[in-house]
């Protein structure tokens, strides 16, 4: 759901490294050691300098200038994700591991006002495909075609496979651990779950509370999380049934969730974005 902006985010860096053009700066962005990216990333900027697909990302991620950061930020997501490039991965992962990225505190990420007083939901009731059929953030969530497929590999850990559609007909696909939250006594906490993801070299953990599971095949998931440039949150409503209406009374528990939740600022189920699964190849 937000492993897209890792990837927006460096390419805008690698663009202000290379010195093809001025890139166009958003509040809150991070500026690279263009020194340091020079230094220690040279063989693989020369790489991706000459690499068609990832010369072709850079035109694009300069011509994302919206005032508002959500439609920025969708934009760099669609420029990066459609012409995806191995050297372009290579040469994130190297700005990363060298730190030519400025260490920066986290933004504050609201939590459920009852954190440990989540649905009593385990690994178990999530084994198996889920799909997004509707998204709280435009940036992460609200691209079509969501797949979200649990597999438990231990009593107390998932492998979490997400696929999501930028450019038809294409899937960008990445896979994650998920991890049952622990209490002090050792026990799960019910409906808490720790992820860690690798994307393109960047290394993320997210915190995720299911809010509500009215019924096995739908669900109500909120996440807060951080990576080494960005923090973010978002929600989902995901389903085992895409094509079919999500019933009244699950959209009413809910809403009864999302108000008992408390976020600051309150959170609505009518903020969030419909998805419609129905051109999704397979």
């Amino acid at each position: 759901m937000r492993f897209q902006g890792i990837r927006a985010y460096l390419l805008h860096s690698l663009a202000l490294a290379c010195a093809l053009s001025s890139a166009v700066a958003w509040a809150g962005a991070l500026e690279p050691d263009i020194a340091c990216i020079a230094k220690s990333c040279g063989l693989p900027l020369a790489g991706c300098a000459l690499d068609h697909s990832c010369r072709t990302s850079l035109g694009c991620v300069q011509t994302c200038t919206a005032d508002d950061p959500d439609a920025r930020q969708t934009c760099l997501i669609g420029c990066v994700e459609a012409t995806p490039s191995a050297q372009y991965d290579t040469l994130t992962a190297c700005i990363v591991e060298h730190s030519c990225l400025p260490k920066t505190k986290p933004r504050a990420c609201p939590w459920p006002r009852r954190p440990n007083a989540m649905a009593p939901v385990t690994l178990s009731d999530l084994e198996g495909s889920w799909q997004v059929v509707r998204g709280l953030s435009p940036a992460y969530d609200c691209w079509p075609c969501q797949t979200m497929k649990f597999t438990q590999q231990t009593p107390n850990q998932s492998r979490y496979d997400y696929e999501y559609m930028v450019k038809a007909p294409a899937l960008s696909r990445i896979s994650c651990s998920v991890s049952t939250m622990l209490g002090d006594t050792g026990d799960p906490i019910l409906g808490r779950f720790k992820e860690t993801y690798l994307a393109h070299g960047v290394v993320g953990h997210d915190d995720w509370f299911v809010l509500s599971h009215p019924h096995p095949d739908y669900a109500l998931l909120y996440y807060c999380g951080a990576s080494a440039m960005d923090s973010y949150q978002g929600a989902a409503v995901i389903t085992r049934h895409p094509d079919a209406e999500v019933p009244t009374a699950v959209q009413e528990a809910f809403r009864q969730a999302l108000k008992e939740a408390d976020f600051s600022p309150p959170v609505t189920l009518e903020a969030f974005c419909p998805l419609d699964h129905r051109t999704c190849p397979g």
